[in-house]
């Protein structure tokens, strides 16, 4: 009996058996598959998280999520105000329905709950945030007063010496005088090192202040994970941001605006692809650590205070995108090799099972790069990674491209005019 077995699923015709074998395995698995909901109107997380009884949080889901299930946040377009954790799951999906995940809490709208400090002007106290990071949220737009990572230097300096008053006036320097504000904007004034005075001019409605670091997280190892119309707003840091061995995700029309740091930030190795996808709003659209693998197609990114692209490594392709240069650089390409000085990226690559010295590609394909205004922008390419533009419209762009860049032009052009590779290099 057993012999006859073994010739009857390895001889003449065993493809058969072994076949169904595979479907019987396929429908196994899909039967195990559960779709999870979450509302956070509704729900408990002591519920069972099914569609009658939904999850209150993402972060309950997220610890109960097996392969194969879907995670679903309702009720549609509605906000989440928690950030949204994946850390050693894999394949399963997040069906977003448009919700909003924020960085962001609402602020009091009664005056009573402020202390009034001038005509249409109030100050409340409240907590510290990460980093001396500030954004006020008037009416959904963000609000920044200007300020990016990039000056926050003075602050830092001021705050490893611990003198309260060096730090006032360093914030003195950043922010306009609380009398001179106009509506809409703001100032912070410290208190001490935990807490401050926000200083708010105009109504009081429709507020709210960021208190998050990040909107979407990834950590530890993960892996073939899809997140379907879902938007990131308001981050501390970033709206996506992807870390430990994030491995191919699929983000599927995801926006990310309004986040002090990136639209999306990839980190160490990880994979993915960002497919007809919105990032605009940030101080910076994309900004890539090291040896990430990212595809972009069919994206818009724009309108950052200071960087649209930014690449230091990795292989990336972004296919049939629109980039609007509004800061003073549209796209940076450069390579730096995750060294000793960088022990947590060296291990998210080494999580990841990636070389350390993968060679870096950076291709667009089908692209419109112009500014967003008519201002000059610039393109920086310096050695390292091997650039490739095929097909690519340019518009009031400058190029400043290392005599020693790698740097491939095929069928594009500036201004209306054809370029060339020579033509960009000084």
């Amino acid at each position: 009996m057993g012999g006859s077995a073994f010739r009857w699923a390895t001889g003449r015709g065993a493809g058969l058996p072994m076949i169904a074998l595979s479907y019987l395995l396929a429908a196994t698995c899909a039967a195990a598959a559960n779709d999870i909901y979450v509302n956070n109107q509704t729900g408990a997380d002591l519920n069972a998280g099914t569609a009658d009884a939904p999850f209150r949080t993402v972060r309950k889901a997220i610890s109960v999520v097996a392969a194969g299930d879907t995670i679903h946040l309702l009720p549609e377009r509605s906000v989440y105000r928690e950030m949204v954790t994946i850390q050693n799951k894999r394949d399963f999906k997040i069906e977003g329905h448009d919700c909003v995940v924020s960085g962001a809490d609402p602020l009091p709208s009664d005056p009573a709950k402020w202390e009034k400090s001038g005509e249409a002007l109030h100050r409340i106290r409240l907590r510290a945030t990460s980093e001396n990071r500030h954004i006020l949220v008037v009416n959904d737009r963000a609000e920044m007063m200007g300020r990016t990572k990039y000056n926050l230097g003075p602050l830092r300096t001021a705050a490893r010496g611990g003198d309260i008053e060096a730090i006032r006036k360093a914030f003195a320097a950043q922010y306009p005088r609380p009398a001179d504000l106009k509506d809409g904007q703001f100032a912070w004034e410290p208190v001490d090192a935990g807490s401050g005075w926000l200083y708010v001019k105009g109504p009081l409605d429709n507020l709210e202040w960021a208190v998050r670091t990040q909107c979407i997280y990834t950590n530890e190892k993960s892996e073939n994970v899809t997140v379907r119309n879902l938007h990131a707003r308001f981050a501390l840091n970033d709206g996506f941001n992807l870390h430990g061995a994030a491995l191919n995700y699929r983000l599927q029309n995801v926006t990310a605006y309004g986040c002090f740091d990136n639209g999306i930030s990839p980190h160490g190795a990880c994979s993915f692809s960002a497919e007809d996808s919105r990032f605009w709003g940030n101080e910076m659209a994309v900004g890539n650590d090291f040896l990430t693998q990212p595809r972009f197609l069919r994206c818009e990114i724009a309108q950052s205070t200071q960087e649209e692209v930014m690449t230091i490594g990795g292989k990336h392709l972004f296919q049939d995108c629109r980039i609007r240069a509004a800061g003073p650089v549209a796209i940076r390409l450069a390579y730096s090799r995750p060294g000793r000085d960088r022990p947590a990226a060296l291990r998210e690559i080494e999580m990841a099972g990636a070389d350390p010295d993968m060679a870096s590609q950076v291709t667009f394909r089908n692209c419109i790069i112009e500014s967003a205004d008519g201002k000059t922008r610039r393109i920086v390419i310096q050695p390292g990674p091997a650039v490739a533009f095929h097909n690519c419209t340019f518009k009031d762009m400058t190029f400043e491209a290392d005599p020693a860049a790698s740097v491939q032009v095929l069928d594009c052009t500036l201004d209306g005019k054809p370029l060339i590779a020579e033509g960009i290099k000084r």
